[in-house]
């Protein structure tokens, strides 16, 4: 590892304070930013908790002040993801001037959890006795969130084709009414690829609670009480942008589920659907179908495009082969049936549709036909024989 940006703590003067931090102090932190490109922290152990120093690049990635920061020893608790305390327990228990990388998730001040890298070293005194932690920062949330959609895509692919698995599907369930609320328990617990973390009961404690577990699955009411589905679906998007989301509601349209494919829902289904119809909706939605019926899904599509115009933009980021792909699958197609028409591997076209995912920052096929159409490359025709 490189050795430009390791703290020197010799000098420094460990008092408390609110103010500025010593101009020696800055001076150091300053460099490591020149010749590093990170945000860096110093957090000082003895004689008295609090931070040192803390870049204003740092104050903008958690969202609370230099003088909050400064002036509370106790908000590294309160920062750190609790799972991912024991990570930065083992560096205060390391051998002085060991330097580490480590990963671990922050929370900020408005809730949302970020992944940030830590690179960091411990200082100790002769005796021991930990004085500072020093250490620089990187926001790798958009990173993470990639690979894990990559992941999680492969994984799909994998339950999908029937391969064996043992990961199982962790959901969560969102309906006011006891009755049903006990009517998709059983069909959860029944399942043994399913696994059932969470009721509640209004779509404000949804939001909480998603942003907590990170569900795979959330089967929600689209009439909850204090927050409704629809509009707690665009919530559960930007809190958990891979928490899959099925509407149940009384009736439907399609202006409703245009407006629930914008929020990033990933299907509906009506609440007097028989369990055999729910079930085979869940695994639609985990496999990244859109799970509603065929001729609706279109007409909202249709919708979608009619709204949208005919915008256009740049293609570079598709190549012609993924555009063909991509073309037919917002008409509807299924990857065998996109393979046949183009004389391919149902294999090779699953393989397309991970890299149309991928480039277009989306995380399942809905997703990919509503981005397609917004940008133009798909028009309003519908699906032909």
């Amino acid at each position: 590892m490189s050795e430009s940006w390791k703290f020197k703590s010799d000098g420094i003067p460990a008092k408390a304070t609110r103010a500025p931090v010593p101009a020696l102090a800055g001076e150091l932190v300053r460099g490591i930013l020149l010749h590093t490109g990170d945000v860096a922290y110093r957090y000082r152990l003895f004689p008295t908790l609090g931070y040192e120093f803390v870049s204003e690049a740092v104050v903008d990635m958690l969202g609370y002040t230099s003088d909050e920061l400064y002036a509370d020893p106790t908000l590294p608790q309160r920062l750190v993801y609790p799972d991912d305390m024991e990570r930065m327990r083992r560096v205060l228990d390391s051998p002085p001037g060991q330097q580490f990388e480590v990963f671990l998730r922050w929370v900020r001040r408005d809730g949302r959890v970020i992944a940030t890298e830590l690179r960091c070293v411990i200082v100790r005194d002769a005796s021991g006795k930990p004085l500072w932690l020093d250490g620089v920062a990187r926001d790798v949330t958009q990173r993470d969130t990639d690979r894990e959609r990559s992941h999680l895509i492969q994984w799909r692919g994998s339950t999908r084709n029937g391969a064996t698995t043992a990961r199982t599907v962790r959901v969560l369930i969102a309906d006011d009414h006891e009755l049903t609320r006990a009517g998709l328990r059983q069909m959860v617990v029944q399942d043994p690829g399913l696994d059932l973390v969470g009721e509640v009961e209004d779509g404000q404690e949804l939001v909480r609670l998603v942003q907590m577990l990170e569900p795979d699955l959330v089967l929600v009411d689209i009439n909850l009480p204090l927050l409704d589905g629809m509009r707690a679906a665009r919530r559960l998007k930007a809190v958990s942008p891979l928490t899959r989301i099925l509407l149940l509601g009384l009736s439907v349209d399609a202006r409703l589920l245009l407006d629930a494919v914008k929020a990033g829902v990933a299907g509906y289904v009506l609440k007097n659907a028989n369990e055999s119809a729910l079930r085979s909706a869940i695994w639609e939605v985990l496999a990244g179908n859109l799970a509603v019926d065929e001729q609706v899904a279109r007409t909202v599509l249709r919708q979608l495009a009619d709204e949208m115009g005919s915008r256009h933009a740049t293609s570079d980021v598709l190549s012609a082969r993924e555009h063909e792909v991509l073309r037919l699958l917002a008409r509807g197609f299924t990857n065998r049936e996109i393979a046949e028409r183009l004389t391919v591997t149902p294999s090779t076209i699953k393989i397309h549709v991970e890299h149309i995912l991928a480039k277009l920052g989306v995380s399942d096929r809905t997703q990919a036909a509503v981005r397609a159409i917004e940008l133009g490359f798909v028009g309003t025709e519908g699906r032909t024989p």
